[in-house]
């Protein structure tokens, strides 16, 4: 890989970001969130600290194309939106008493899937036999959505938290919750969900000691990553020490950067390859789900089929999607799609900063958070959240306006 050319990237991403923080005065705009993960990960993946293929000309093009087509839908709904949110109009009362429903809901969830888990292969199973667990680990069918609730309530404490000061007393036992949900499942982005969508909800108006939250909350989620990586044995640095070329001092981040940064050259493997066309399959797979329940509808593979870089990844970005589904197409119109739904609820969050309206404007700054690993844009469980956001967030609108009304 090229040092100049890392370097001259991180360079540009730094000026980019800065511009967008000119244009629209927020700490975790989506376009500011998309530019600096993007931007971040190809300039690290350009400095020859892992020995990966390079990324071919076809996944520079993809890259590139895919971050012009999401700048364009941001702007076509956020332009010309004001530049100074307004306060946030939160109602502390009508909050606590939705995360007083949502606890018990939360709660039940995790218990069911716990009782679950138990009765499918125990959970001892967890300490002996870790890599079996991961294995035989999944959702409760329907009631998994219960369990899901934990996942918004620790943004709806966060959001509490940074507008009051303090947490009420019931609301430990949320968390609670939600970490024994986060411990229960075998895949890490759970815990990554909670918690980056808890800062970028509560940070999105408090910009005080923001780095100092993000370095806590960077060390937080980069032990637990590689805690958890070593308890099921999802660790590249044994196998590939000889191309791993991080200082001794940084060895420990050798997995969190390689997961960060392989997609990016996979990408490009995928890109020089031709699409196998799926029509809509991936990126609307929620509703292929619900659709096939009626009828016979094969569903596309949820995830992704191997390639070495010359480590083994199944990660290809966000844009693994789009492509398998509308080729070079897809890769222009999905992340435009995107920075358009991102964007308008971005507006949305300004002109009524609500509960609903900041929590699904956060949910979708971590889908770009995480659109350098994998799309969550048409993951269903991502399609669930933002429903309740969106319904809490019209139910708040219709409220106020209804009280206004009276006055």
């Amino acid at each position: 890989m090229d040092v100049m050319t890392g370097i001259t990237i991180l360079i540009v991403t730094g000026l980019l970001i800065k511009l967008t923080d000119h244009e629209f005065r927020q700490p975790y705009h989506p376009l500011k969130l998309y530019l600096a993960i993007w931007g971040l990960g190809l300039g690290l993946a350009s400095l020859p600290l892992v020995d990966y293929t390079p990324i071919t000309s076809a996944g520079w093009i993809a890259a590139s194309l895919g971050a012009i087509a999401f700048s364009g839908g941001i702007l076509t709904t956020s332009w010309g939106c004001p530049r100074q949110p307004s306060d946030l109009t939160i109602d502390t009362q009508l909050l606590s008493r939705i995360l007083v429903y949502s606890t018990v809901v939360g709660c039940l969830g995790t218990v069911l899937q716990a009782m679950f888990l138990e009765r499918s292969f125990g959970l001892d199973v967890y300490l002996t036999d870790p890599v079996e667990a991961r294995r035989l680990h999944t959702h409760i069918p329907i009631w998994g959505y219960l369990d899901l609730v934990n996942t918004v309530n620790v943004a709806a404490v966060a959001l509490y938290w940074q507008k009051t000061g303090r947490p009420r007393l019931f609301m430990w036992l949320t968390l609670a919750s939600a970490t024994a949900s986060a411990l229960l499942t075998t895949d890490r982005t759970r815990f990554f969900l909670m918690l980056i969508w808890a800062e970028l909800v509560a940070g999105s108006r408090n910009p005080r000691r923001r780095y100092l939250r993000i370095g806590i909350v960077a060390v937080i989620l980069i032990g637990y990553f590689s805690v958890i990586g070593d308890h099921y044995e999802r660790s590249y640095l044994e196998r590939f020490q000889h191309i791993i070329h991080l200082p001794k001092p940084l060895k420990i981040l050798a997995d969190p950067y390689i997961y960060y940064t392989s997609s990016f050259t996979a990408m490009g493997q995928l890109v020089d390859q031709p699409s196998t066309m799926l029509m809509g399959k991936s990126s609307f797979a929620p509703i292929v789900h619900v659709a096939s329940a009626v009828w016979d509808i094969e569903q596309a593979p949820l995830v992704g089929e191997f390639t070495y870089v010359p480590m083994e990844v199944n990660t290809y970005t966000y844009l693994r999607q789009f492509y398998a589904d509308f080729g070079w197409l897809g890769i222009v119109l999905g992340p435009y799609l995107c920075g358009l739904f991102c964007g308008w609820t971005e507006v949305k969050r300004r002109n009524n900063p609500t509960v609903g309206w900041s929590l699904l404007a956060a949910l979708m700054g971590y889908c770009c958070v995480i659109s350098t690993f994998e799309n969550l844009f048409i993951q269903e469980a991502i399609w669930f959240l933002a429903v309740i956001c969106a319904a809490l967030g019209f139910y708040e609108q219709r409220r106020y306006s209804r009280e206004s009304s009276i006055e």
